[in-house]
């Protein structure tokens, strides 16, 4: 119900003002609950010197940003030791029991002061680009890198121009290079990116609830709809329920059906089309429990690249990451007008799958997986995460943290070297 001020464009709604007074109460039982737990506080750190920070500033929604890199900051923590800091209570309440490293709460700018001043923090990593990051790049003795929450031909999105706010930009290979050479002016690639691998990969996750039912195991897994219409990228409303519908048709494929954790918060289409294939995949399984379909919402993603035999998913970090598994891949092509497909990435060498051929997805999935198409994705893994095995990714990660550190410490010591300037 919207209760309107009287003035033009001056509108709000109760239901927005009940989620806002929600979301504070929500904030103030995790302060609560983070004293009761005994969470870290920038006083109450140990005196180790900590040397990376992995900066969260988000609310628990955005979690699956963070939620990726935790197992490579987890093998980072063994070099250099790393804290995570968060500007959420819900969110390090939700982070502390799966962090082998401490989870720090700041609610404000100035409790992130004394935490710089205490710890001999070197770099400074940032998963995306947050309005409150502003609150950490302000430090200048921090040499600050962001790394993302995926590789992605996305290109309003990984070839930001938001990335010049950073020292230097983790990619996962050569393509995020060319990508941002292509798209940004003033930016200089061969000085400001450094190639880190995608770490992920070297993951081998298992999700003990997904039995496999003997069927071709096909992983649907959509993008959200975006924030703005150049970052509209998901085929949920455009593809999803035909493509859907015409593998059950099939009877030959069992599906994990995992969409983005966002999709369906801004527009009505997406969560309505998501909500039909629920429906849809809940119904197949009623009909023959043994098929094993999986509407899968809530765990993490990395599991389903080693469960699935077969990728359908949008321009999106999903199909990226699949790219190094090197099986089956079926790409959609966005139906946004404004959503950019790049013809020098994915787009330019692989068939994507356009809406009014959804419903001939199994045959797509046919086609995928030829020799000649085999062939595409195996150049393309290359292309975009350089080695792909096992173990090469993480090496790269490790050795990036340890190039910057070694910047930064020279670079202070330049700068601290220097006679003082007079007033």
């Amino acid at each position: 119900m919207a209760v309107s001020t009287g003035i033009k464009g001056a509108s709000t709604t109760v239901k927005g003002a009940s989620m806002e007074m929600r979301s504070r109460l929500a904030e103030k039982r995790s302060r609560r609950r983070l004293r009761m737990a005994g969470a870290a506080t920038v006083g109450s750190l140990p005196a180790t010197d900590y040397e990376v920070v992995a900066y969260f500033p988000d609310y628990p929604t955005h979690l699956y940003q963070i939620r990726q890199w935790l197992e490579p900051l987890a093998e980072l923590h063994k070099r250099h030791p790393v804290l995570l800091l968060t500007r959420s209570a819900r969110s390090a309440s939700a982070l502390m029991p799966d962090c082998q490293f401490p989870v720090v709460y700041a609610a404000k700018h100035r409790d992130i002061d004394p935490l710089i001043r205490l710890q001999r923090l070197k770099v400074a990593l940032y998963t995306s680009n947050n309005m409150r990051n502003a609150a950490l790049l302000w430090h200048p003795d921090l040499l600050h890198v962001f790394i993302g929450h995926g590789e992605s031909d996305k290109t309003g999105v990984s070839a930001s121009n938001q990335l010049k706010a950073y020292d230097f930009c983790f990619v996962s290979g050569q393509a995020s290079v060319d990508r941002m050479r292509h798209r940004l002016i003033n930016y200089d690639t061969s000085a400001r990116c450094i190639e880190a691998g995608r770490p992920q990969i070297d993951l081998v996750v298992v999700n003990p609830a997904f039995r496999r039912s003997g069927r071709t195991v096909v992983l649907y897994a959509p993008s959200w709809e975006g924030d703005r219409p150049a970052s509209s990228y998901g085929s949920l409303a455009s593809h999803g329920e035909q493509i859907v519908r015409s593998l059950l048709a099939a009877g030959q494929y069992q599906v994990i059906f995992r969409p983005h954790p966002l999709a369906g918060s801004t527009s009505s289409s997406f969560a309505a089309a998501r909500n039909r294939i629920v429906a849809l995949l809940e119904r197949a399984n009623q009909e023959d429990p043994s098929a094993g379909h999986l509407v899968d919402t809530n765990s993490d993603f990395g599991w389903q690249l080693q469960a699935a035999d077969v990728c359908v998913a949008d321009i999106s970090a999903v199909t990226f990451d699949w790219l190094a598994t090197r099986k089956p891949l079926v790409v959609t092509r966005p139906t946004a007008p404004d959503a950019l497909v790049d013809r020098n990435g994915i787009a330019g060498r692989l068939v994507l799958l356009d809406a009014d051929r959804a419903a001939d997805a199994p045959e797509a999935l046919r086609q995928a997986g030829s020799a000649q198409s085999l062939a595409a994705i195996d150049a393309l893994a290359t292309y975009y995460f350089g080695d792909t095995a096992p173990g090469a990714s993480t090496a790269r990660w490790l050795g990036a943290i340890d190039r910057v550190i070694e910047l930064r410490d020279a670079a202070v010591a330049v700068r601290d070297a220097q006679p003082p300037t007079r007033d």
